[in-house]
């Protein structure tokens, strides 16, 4: 290997390790703030993010325990507990009882140096008053921490209806897309909450629209449900059967209609999506001994076990792997087995996970569901390319190893500002706040951006499109113009929220059957906007020639959005 690019493999190891070092420091430091309780080199923290809390709203809470000495402390177990009525805890025992655990743990790894979590509350079920959150650590070794805080969960002023639906099956509240079997007949209820203060009046509740081919036996809600009074914190649930004749997206929105006392009177749509999804079953089949940066094969199959073929296409999702293709063509899959070969490629070494997704049209090709059907992890060897070759003696390592320290204690010695010069001179990196674009408007395409980070759940998150937002107002864009498709709003988890913005004019949500990926070529041309995206957006090129000199690819990693440099071949 050349001299040059050893000493720049060096470089960027020492510049990355310090500087995760530390910003390390600098943001647990941001989180140990109030609730401190401390025993010589051990501190536990418990923080509540709101302290005044909106019935329906989340709560967010953070714990933790830290260790500041170079000794291991030993097994550690916590517990962390919801009270009602609490106005004093300060001689309160677990033994107490009257409390709901909110999350414990008794066997956290002994070599941790410090605990971390945060974990969220949704206090849908509680009703107002008085709270309090009590935390005892307990280690091996007798010692104990406690801590605990309080908060205040009050109503909505004047009446406030909210909405919620459960499947009558398990009693579980649902919020959707939900699976369903072909033909498959199941009972579910839309349940109403006045979660104000004041009473909601003239209550009217009833089915707005069915979306084909879902069946529904709505027991009155079709003609409508009046309620002429509903008090404050009071409940009540009417249930309606559905019934899926054909594979597809479904859904059913209703319109709930209801005046405050002050007369003021207020409309929403409550929605629900259900997915009939075919029988298709896939799975994907790695290999051993795949190497960095050398191409390899994955094969995907496909087990169709309907009697009828269908028109799908399939997709991998990798953090640090790239595939060719990345998406298949539209395919038609017929009964019984069917095989598809990939090829990949691996950035860097480890183990990453890579999951299969499938695409079908419902059955009159207006929505698209996506599904994740496998996932599998691959280990991925270092490349024998940057294996630095050096005689394989105890003076070349010991030589290597000090050069690293060095370079390490000079690193972390200098400024950011000088880190980051020396990244931009020597490794050529560019960073985000050196991309320059020509003009200040650009249309996010907030489809494409959900769906590159998803959650816990597989599915698209919303606040990709808040990230990305803020990352396009940082670049000095003035004109944002966030653009989403129809069947986005049935695939995420936080509907209510998007609901929200859209009405507020943050988000446009196209109506369904519309081509969004046309519709936002068209804008670009129409204002001459810059387009962010990661969509090739192929089979428009013929008709938009011009289509790389306007997008801007971007990448989502640990919760931040990078930008790409767009290239234009006249320049």
């Amino acid at each position: 290997m050349k001299l040059k690019y050893l000493f720049k493999i060096i470089i960027m190891i020492s510049i990355l390790m310090s500087s995760n070092i530390v910003n390390g420091i600098n943001s647990d430091n941001n989180f140990y703030r109030r609730s401190l309780t401390q025993n010589g080199e051990l501190s536990a923290e418990l923080n509540l993010l709101d302290t005044q809390i909106e019935y329906g709203n989340e709560l967010i809470i953070e714990f933790g325990l830290m260790n500041n000495s170079a000794e291991y402390i030993g097994n550690v177990s916590y517990i962390l507990l919801l009270i009602e009525n609490a106005v004093n805890l300060e001689n309160f025992t677990v033994a107490d009882g009257g409390y709901t655990i909110l999350d414990n743990d008794t066997s956290i790894d002994d070599k941790m140096t410090y605990l971390l979590e945060s974990i969220p509350v949704d206090n849908d079920p509680l009703i107002p008053g008085d709270y309090g959150v009590y935390l005892e650590f307990e280690l091996n070794n007798g010692t104990n921490f406690v801590n605990y805080d309080y908060f205040e969960i009050f109503p909505h002023e004047g009446a406030y209806l909210d909405y919620s639906f459960s499947d009558n099956e398990n009693k579980e509240k649902i919020s959707g897309p939900i699976d369903l079997g072909l033909n498959e007949s199941r009972e579910f209820s839309i349940i109403l909450t006045n979660s104000g203060s004041g009473n909601a009046l003239n209550v009217l509740l009833n089915i707005k629209s069915i979306n084909s081919p879902l069946e529904v036996e709505s027991g009155g809600l079709s003609e409508g449900i009046r309620v002429p009074i509903l008090i404050p914190l009071e409940q009540i649930a009417y249930n309606f059967t559905i019934n899926s004749p054909d594979f597809g997206i479904s859904g059913i929105e209703f319109s709930l209609v209801y005046n405050k006392t002050s007369g003021r009177l207020f409309e929403i749509s409550p929605s629900i999506e259900f997915h009939t999804t075919p029988n298709v079953k896939g799975v994907l089949v790695g290999i051993e001994d795949i190497t960095e940066g050398e191409n390899f094969e994955i094969e995907m199959l496909i087990e169709n076990k309907e009697n009828q073929n269908f028109s799908m296409k399939f997709y991998l999702v990798s953090d640090s792997v790239s595939f060719s293709p990345v998406e298949t063509q539209m395919l038609n899959i017929e009964p019984g087995l069917f095989k598809y070969n990939f090829l990949g490629i691996a950035f860097r070494n480890g183990t990453f996970a890579v999951s299969l997704f499938m695409t079908y049209f419902d059955f009159d090709g207006a929505d698209e569901v996506n599904i994740r059907i496998s996932e599998i992890l691959l280990e991925v060897k270092n490349s024998p390319d940057i294996v630095i070759e050096v005689d394989d003696t105890l003076t070349s390592i010991l030589l290597i190893l000090y050069l690293l320290l060095l370079l390490f204690i000079f690193t972390i010695s200098i400024s950011r500002k000088v880190r980051k010069n020396i990244l931009r001179k020597i490794m050529k990196i560019t960073f985000l706040q050196d991309l320059e674009f020509d003009q200040t408007k650009i249309i996010i395409d907030g489809s494409n951006v959900c769906w590159d980070d998803l959650d816990e759940k597989g599915k698209p998150k919303l606040e990709n499109i808040k990230l990305a937002r803020n990352v396009m107002s940082k670049n000095k864009f003035e004109d944002i113009i966030i653009v989403v498709d129809a069947a986005l709003r049935y695939q995420i988890q936080d509907r209510k929220q998007l609901d929200k913005e859209a009405n507020e004019g943050l988000i446009k949500v196209l109506p369904a059957k519309v081509d969004a990926d046309k519709f936002i070529l068209r804008l670009s041309r129409d204002t001459g906007a810059l387009i962010l995206t990661n969509d090739l957006y192929k089979e428009y090129r013929d008709e938009f020639d011009w289509i790389d000199k306007k997008r801007v690819p971007y990448s989502i990693i640990n919760g931040e959005l990078y930008l790409h440099p767009i290239y234009d071949d006249d320049k």
